[in-house]
């Protein structure tokens, strides 16, 4: 497992990801009711018809003697710093219907019992806007901006105080908050953005990356800038120009909490001195516990020759996450790794074939699958083979062998040898210097009886050379004399 905790963004706002234990239907399922329609037709299209109270109610005051739940909560993600913060001024606009632009993005609501709420939205304690919502899972992050009218979003980017309550069928609240802004037009020219566009969810474990810009024409670095999780605790800190890795300029008291699976959240905050205001992006990431892939080896090696053999595997499962490269790795070992020599063969789940090169001849080699997604690498099982020869040679001093092709000395069946061939050389003594002239490598295995089919004696020879940029291989049995 790799040791460091990666964090990847998504910078459009509109899509999250949930953890393995969340099963939401598509992003927010918000059903925005025509603002100029009365609260009647917004409860009958939103309820049923049997939420009678609610559906009863003309206004949507909450009873001064209701408090709220205070396993529910929702919170405006994506603007101010909190109950503790200081009323913060943002240059225009803070919210737009590109999901891309404008610090307030995201609302996070939290139930202790999932169901179908009223969402109304308040500018200075008046409606702005309401509709229903389905939350199908907690915490529960949704977006209801891109669906407001330009009159609203007009209202909101003229600052204030930005209200949210969540009230159940039966008209009870159940959350409610505000956050106090307020707003200016800023002359310096200055843009965020953090995070890649697409989406993204991946595995805890990774490495971390938030790739953010941050250009004006002042030149100046950004001190005195927040940073903002998903819990709207926030510390300050400092943001330069240019483009870099939030995640360097995030105060590590912030991320405790990001080697849980779920939703996360990370916004910056650029103070801009000159304008005394923010210019602020919010960027969500979601992360999920992964294992380490199952794959299984081939159990047969096929097609062995000196050089080369046919082997493979089958990703059974994936761990949690894409298996973005697979293969078979292998050495003389035993227990090969991906640090070893290996292949590269596709991607995903399923059976793959893999053809093993650059082997030399007579050698035990180890092999064994793998599969790799973006938390662990997963092995099958090890599964040993040995290499063939090109051909196999014969040397007796009597020109005797029993076998074809016999030669007399070794120098002639180095002659008549090619890459990859084995010579095997009588028990005895020859009074040589053999020379193989030729590329590749040849073996010569000494110490055999006149059958050839043991060799528990011992073939001297003087040192073997090898002149023709190849290389010769002894085995123990065969010893070298003294020049």
């Amino acid at each position: 497992m790799k040791s460091v905790i990666f964090f990847i963004a998504l910078s459009t706002m509109s899509f999250v990801f949930f953890s393995p234990d969340f099963n939401p239907p598509a992003f927010c399922d918000t059903e925005i009711i025509g603002e100029d329609r009365t609260n009647s037709d917004i409860i009958s299209a939103g309820f049923s018809s049997g939420d009678a109270s609610l559906a009863e109610q003309s206004t949507f005051e909450i009873p001064s003697d209701m408090e709220k739940d205070r396993a529910n909560e929702v919170q405006i993600l994506s603007l101010g710093l909190g109950e503790w913060g200081e009323t913060q001024t943002y240059c225009e606009p803070v919210v737009t219907a590109d999901t891309r632009t404008g610090p307030i993005k995201m609302v996070k609501i939290v139930l202790d019992t999932l169901q179908r709420v009223y969402v109304i939205i308040k500018l200075d304690g008046s409606p702005i806007s309401n509709y229903s919502l389905n939350v199908d899972s907690s915490p529960y992050f949704h977006n209801p901006f891109p669906n407001l009218s330009s009159s609203t979003l007009n209202q909101i980017n003229g600052g204030g105080t930005l209200g949210i309550e969540v009230l159940d069928s039966s008209s009870n609240l159940l959350a409610s908050t505000e956050i106090t802004y307020q707003t200016k037009s800023c002359k310096t020219s200055v843009s965020l953005s953090i995070g890649p566009a697409a989406p993204f969810e991946s595995c805890i474990g990774n490495s971390p990356y938030l790739g953010t810009t941050l250009t004006s024409d002042d030149g100046e670095n950004y001190y005195h800038s927040y940073i903002v999780n998903e819990n709207l605790e926030y510390m300050s800190t400092n943001l330069p120009q240019g483009t870099f890795d939030l995640v360097l300029y995030t105060p590590i008291m912030l991320m405790y909490n990001w080697n849980q699976p779920g939703i996360h959240l990370l916004r910056a905050d650029a103070y801009l001195e000159q304008e005394d205001a923010y210019i602020s992006n919010t960027v969500f990431f979601s992360f999920k516990s992964c294992t380490s892939p199952s794959v299984t080896t081939n159990p047969s090696i096929s097609s062995i020759t000196s050089t080369s053999a046919q082997s493979g595997g089958t990703v059974v499962s994936e761990g949690g996450d894409t298996v973005t490269v697979r293969g078979v790795c292998w050495n003389t070992s035993g227990d090969p790794t991906t640090s070893d020599s290996h292949t590269v063969d596709g991607s995903g789940k399923g059976e793959f074939t893999s053809s093993i090169t650059g082997l030399n001849p007579g050698i035990t080699y180890h092999v064994r699958a793998y599969a790799s997604n973006s938390a662990e690498t997963g092995y099958g099982d090890n599964i040993p083979f040995t290499t063939s020869y090109a051909s196999t040679l014969y040397v007796i001093s009597d020109g005797q062998c029993g076998q074809d092709p016999c030669y007399q000395t070794i120098q002639l069946a180095l002659e008549a040898a090619e890459d990859g061939s084995l010579i095997k050389v009588a028990d005895g003594t020859y009074s040589e210097t053999p020379n193989w002239k030729k590329t590749g490598m040849v073996t010569i295995s000494g110490g055999w009886k006149e059958s050839f089919t043991v060799h528990d004696g011992m073939s001297e020879i003087y040192n073997a050379l090898a002149t023709g940029g190849g290389a010769v291989k002894l085995e123990p049995n065969v010893k070298v004399l003294p020049q």
